[in-house]
């Protein structure tokens, strides 16, 4: 077993300031002891929303410490309607950033990949022309649900691409176990390779509040990417059912940004709710646990979703949840945190809203956190990777003597 430093290089498939946070977390509670952590970024570039000044810079390579972290970034001009072009040549312009981080930085001990689209295939290319040992961790909601919506997604021109990731992954790790059976109908033979393990959170960063939640008025909200996937619509709609049942202040309000903005902003005032539905847009991290700390109830209404790192979050500040049964949410939510629904159904979401209401006295702060510190606090799941990561490195090296 090797016993000296172990350096791992991160490839997220995106990362901030596109989204991602929970990649630079991940990373951050992996680099500890005697495990290095690197991270390259290979950021997408959209040709329309940016200066010609702002694309030249993003696209040279820089290099740069960002907290604890080794942070190498470049850029790909993304093109319009050419979407196999734009995976090919966002391979390739990755491909370069790892050879110019080998040349500053020396080859890895191992590379952790997020999610096979699209850097698993920059791994997978790396274990073929170089022998790097890589792990495929696997995030996409699209994996989660066999329905129509989340096959959409996944174009036929994506699967030898996906196959090809799988089969040269050392380990495959989903988030959730609701994505196992998608991934294994894509590639058959990965069965053996697969392992769950949950994201994780900084428990000490989502924390209980320090005075007890105040119910009136009754605030109920929820975070995420303002697309179908999210079922915002579905919650606007059952939340305007869910007020004209009771009397009292009763506010919803959603932080994220999306196509679907206008499209919310529509129903709230279709369903003559405008004045208690507020759509925040981005939400800085700080004040997402704020808002969880002050709410009531939290909703994650998906359609389909491979875990759901916003509920850990919620249930860390002893905030009961709400979700669906629409992949990595059914792992997640207990009795004594929350309720599990059907996705789209307005009426099972009305009547899961009511009896959390209702009964709120029975859901107890501490009970709720205790349940995602005993299974999704960093130390947790940072062990179990580091063992997984040993196990990987032992195994290719003892197959190459």
């Amino acid at each position: 077993m090797k016993t000296d430093s172990v350096k791992i290089l991160i490839l997220p498939s995106w990362y901030l300031p596109d989204g991602g946070g929970f990649f630079k977390d991940h990373a951050e509670a992996l680099n500890h002891d005697r495990f290095k952590v690197d991270v390259l970024v290979n950021r997408v570039l959209g040709i329309t929303r940016q200066s010609v000044a702002q694309i030249i810079k993003s696209r040279r390579i820089t290099e740069s410490k960002e907290g604890p972290l080794n942070v190498m970034r470049s850029g790909y001009l993304r093109w319009p309607r050419m979407d196999r072009l734009n995976v090919n040549g966002w391979v390739a312009k990755y491909m370069k950033l790892y050879e110019h981080y080998v040349a500053s930085n020396g080859t890895p001990d191992i590379i952790i990949a997020h999610s096979s689209i699209w850097a698993g295939i920059v791994a997978a290319q790396i274990k073929e022309e170089n022998n790097v040992p890589f792990i495929l961790v696997e995030h996409r909601s699209r994996f989660a649900k066999d329905v129509e919506a989340a096959q959409k997604m996944i174009r036929e021109w994506y699967f030898p691409f996906i196959r090809k990731t799988l089969i040269l992954a050392d380990k495959i790790v989903t988030v959730s176990a609701a994505l196992d059976n998608k991934l294994i109908s894509i590639s058959p033979g990965i069965r053996n390779k697969i392992v769950t393990l949950p994201n994780l959170i900084n428990i000490n960063f989502f924390t209980l509040p320090e005075k007890k939640r105040d119910t009136d008025p009754f605030i109920i909200i929820s975070f995420g990417i303002l697309e179908y996937v999210k079922g915002f619509d579905i919650l606007i709609e059952a939340f305007s059912k869910f007020v004209k049942k009771h009397e009292g202040e009763f506010f919803l309000r959603i932080g994220g940004r999306g196509h679907k903005l206008n499209l919310l902003k529509k129903l709230s005032r279709k369903f003559d709710i405008e004045e208690r539905v507020s759509l925040h847009g981005y939400v800085p991290r700080e004040e997402v646990a704020r808002e969880m700390q002050m709410a009531n109830l939290f909703i994650l209404p998906s359609r389909f979703e491979a875990f759901g790192v916003v509920l850990i979050e919620a249930m860390s500040t002893g905030c009961p949840v709400i979700s669906t049964h629409s992949g990595g949410p059914s792992y997640i939510v207990k009795e004594n945190s929350g309720l599990l629904v059907e996705p789209e159904s307005v009426d099972q979401l009305v009547e899961a809203m009511d009896k959390i209401y209702l009964n709120y006295h029975n859901y107890k702060p501490e009970i709720i956190r205790e349940d995602v510190v005993k299974n999704y606090s960093k130390d947790v799941i940072r062990d179990k990777y580091h063992n997984l990561i040993l196990e990987v490195i032992d195994e290719t090296s003892f197959s190459s003597k």
